[in-house]
């Protein structure tokens, strides 16, 4: 563990001296110099504290980091590491903006801010740090579909769509982009299209779950039940000793409330699977559902 951190310490220290031999700390203007030296041993000496888990120290060594020099951005999303860590929201996102001020196109320092919106339900500014991750890192395309996600939960159906057909036109049909694609427009009431697009991955993959699990529920959504079962049908016929198989069309009989049916269904499961339960399955109220046999 000390060898760790050592070898930690010095790849640091030697990064940092190199960021600062390149003049890589942004917005320092003349008059503002500092003693790069006092600053790099107190930095490393923070991130040692923080790798050892001593938080308050190391939180204290970064405010010295600061005084050195206030305009260190990396320092700041330390800071803003160790204060969420303590659970403390407010300060870590007034952190890591000033991190991101200094440092508009970082993206580390984008998705922590993100995932802080995200838990206050700040879709908006959210949306806003991944467009300019991904105008930054323009190779990065999972941050595109991460992007195309927020754009959906946030009801711009138009910007997702867009953004995942582009990528489904450089790739083709392909599980990552063309699933996004098919939620999007399932969310967005446009279940024909959505079919299309499923059925283009079942051509590739007829028997995949999770593909059969999006044409059944786009079935659901547009009031057709049997049609959704048939799904399921089809999927056992041609794999009849697939307990996984089974297992997604019991939650489907559960979606569907058809108690009697999943009841018979459980027990092939159960046995397919030599599982031994409790007696009785309850819902998330925490009421009985169904009463099974407790299998040896």
């Amino acid at each position: 563990m000390k060898k760790a951190i050592l070898l930690l310490l010095i790849l640091t220290a030697g990064l940092f001296q190199q960021s600062c031999n390149k003049k890589l700390i942004p917005g320092l203007k003349a008059g503002r110099e500092y003693d790069v030296s006092a600053f790099n041993y107190l930095y490393v000496d923070a991130i040692r504290l923080k790798l050892m888990g001593n938080l308050g120290e190391a939180l204290k060594y970064f405010e010295q980091c600061l005084i050195l020099n206030p305009e260190s951005d990396a320092t700041y999303y330390q800071m803003a590491q160790i204060v969420l860590t303590n659970g403390d929201i407010v300060n870590g996102k007034k952190y890591i903006r000033k991190a991101s001020e200094l440092q508009p196109g970082n993206l580390w320092y984008n998705m922590l801010l993100a995932s802080i919106y995200n838990r206050q339900n700040n879709l908006d500014s959210a949306i806003i740090c991944y467009e300019r991750s991904v105008k930054a890192y323009p190779e990065k395309e999972d941050l595109q579909v991460s992007l195309a996600k927020l754009y959906s939960q946030n009801r711009n159906y138009d910007k997702a769509r867009n953004l995942l057909n582009r990528l489904d036109e450089k790739y083709g049909v392909n599980e990552s982009t063309t699933l996004s694609l098919v939620e999007n427009l399932i969310a967005e009431g446009k279940f024909r299209e959505a079919n299309e697009k499923v059925k283009q991955l079942l051509a590739q993959d007829p028997d995949n779950i999770a593909f059969n699990g999006y044409l059944a529920a786009i079935y659901r959504h547009e009031g057709k039940p049997e049609m959704a079962r048939e799904v399921y049908n089809q999927l056992i016929k041609r794999n009849p000793d697939n307990p996984a198989i089974q297992l997604s069309l019991c939650e489907f009989l559960l979606s569907e409330k058809n108690y009697d049916e999943l009841f018979d269904l459980l027990n092939t499961v159960l046995i397919s699977f030599n599982i031994t339960l409790p007696n009785f399955i309850s819902n998330r109220n925490g009421s009985v559902l169904i009463t099974i046999p407790s299998l040896k």
